[in-house]
């Protein structure tokens, strides 16, 4: 049985062969051509490594402008508070003055 296998693999052509004869059927050769048909580059480690730095960027941007807002936000807030702390206070509409004796 040992020797029927080694006679196939033997007898198959490698993949060096099909790749001579015109024959790119590989798993690998398919696969490039898929990508070539749709446009698409494989990514190297290098680019992704890029589009990450990209990324982090944007967001430390992004949290650099949602912390602005917010401190602006915490600074309107606390102005509203000081100016309502030196309002008089509103007069309630019910007053308990009136007694009956």
């Amino acid at each position: 049985m040992a020797e029927d296998t080694a006679s196939r693999l033997l007898a198959s052509k490698s993949n060096y062969q099909n790749i001579l004869e015109g024959n790119l059927d590989s798993g690998a050769e398919s696969g490039d051509k898929k990508e070539a048909k749709n446009g698409s580059t494989p990514s190297s480690k290098a680019s992704t490594v890029e589009m990450a730095i990209e990324y982090i960027k944007q967001l430390k941007q992004e949290i650099a402008d949602a912390t602005k807002r917010a401190e602006e936000a915490e600074k309107k807030l606390q102005e509203k508070e000081a100016s309502s702390a030196f309002a008089p206070a509103p007069s309630s509409s019910s007053s308990s003055s009136s007694s009956s004796s």
